[in-house]
């Protein structure tokens, strides 16, 4: 039998929004199981060359594991991925492969793809739900994870922003993004925090442009990843909002940038690569735009 799933790359955080927000953008991963076939994984497009082909695929051993909670024994099959995510960092490879897993387990035990039900369990492989969110509901989506409960909201949009994402050739691993972030953070960091990530949530929803670049101001962070891990970062994000973008950040724990815009796409993205040369760094834009699918299943056959 033949199962597959789409998933969207996604962007966190959004600037303030950290460990809440996220983004589903029109990038994906289809990943394709024929069952009754030898164990063989293929990986066609980004990350054929770094993403491993062994039983130790993410998508796989999330695919295996859900089955065997399901009391289902693995049948021999062969795994295909597709995708066009690069895999530099922030834009949610790893969450859908979890993703993608988790809803091929729910095709071949025979059920649908409930995607607002596989929040939780996405949430608890990844560990924070502010990827897997919007890779199974698409759109922009705010979260909130505790140790009872998982809860994920779609925030609709009076109109959508195009994106513009620089990818440079550094990657960052997200565990040792994580490990430079400051332990305490001021009184005064966090309010300002809050403020802004409760701004930007309701300035996207209304359509108001002209809040959401000063809305996605962050001080939890992205300094402390610019200073240790990403020097460039202020002068990349400063090039795309002078280009015209409405508003630019740190896509997720980086390395990749994501800049919200609403004109001239292409003007943003050469901006922000000829800021990166000036600081030595090579990279990529691409120009996509808000997934608003989600996760969707291609075949069930």
């Amino acid at each position: 039998m033949r199962f597959a799933v789409r998933v969207p790359a996604t962007s966190a955080n959004l600037g303030p929004g950290f460990d809440c927000l996220g983004l589903a953008l029109n990038l994906h991963a289809d990943f394709i199981v024929e069952t009754g076939r030898p164990f063989h994984i293929l990986i066609e497009g980004e990350g054929a060359k770094t993403i491993g082909r062994d039983a130790r695929n993410l998508a796989y051993r999330t695919l295996v594991s859900a089955l065997v909670r399901k009391g289902i024994a693995p049948p021999p099959l062969e795994l295909t991925i597709r995708s066009s995510i690069p895999v530099t960092g922030g834009l949610g490879s790893s969450s859908t492969a979890i993703v993608a897993g988790l809803a091929l387990a729910e095709l071949m035990a025979g059920g649908a793809v409930e995607c607002a039900r596989l929040v939780e369990p996405a949430a608890r492989l990844e560990g924070h739900p502010d990827n897997v969110s919007p890779a199974l509901l698409g759109g922009l989506v705010a979260s909130l994870m505790t140790e009872e409960r998982v809860d994920a909201l779609r925030v609709p949009m009076e109109k959508m922003p195009g994106a513009v994402l620089f990818v440079p050739v550094l990657r960052v691993v997200t565990h040792r993004a994580r490990g430079v972030l400051p332990r305490v953070v001021s009184h005064e960091d966090a309010a300002f925090n809050v403020a802004h990530a409760s701004m930007l949530v309701a300035a996207l929803n209304a359509g108001r442009w002209d809040l959401v670049g000063r809305a996605m101001d962050d001080r939890l962070h992205q300094p402390a990843r610019a200073e240790r891990l990403i020097p460039a970062l202020p002068d990349i994000l400063r090039a795309a909002r002078q280009a015209g973008a409405i508003g630019a950040c740190l896509s997720g724990s980086g390395s990749a940038m994501l800049a919200l815009v609403d004109t001239d796409a292409d003007a943003v993205g050469e901006a922000m690569c000829a800021a990166a040369r000036d600081r030595g760094v090579s990279g990529r834009a691409i120009v996509t735009r808000v997934d608003e699918s989600g996760t969707v299943v291609l075949d069930r056959t």
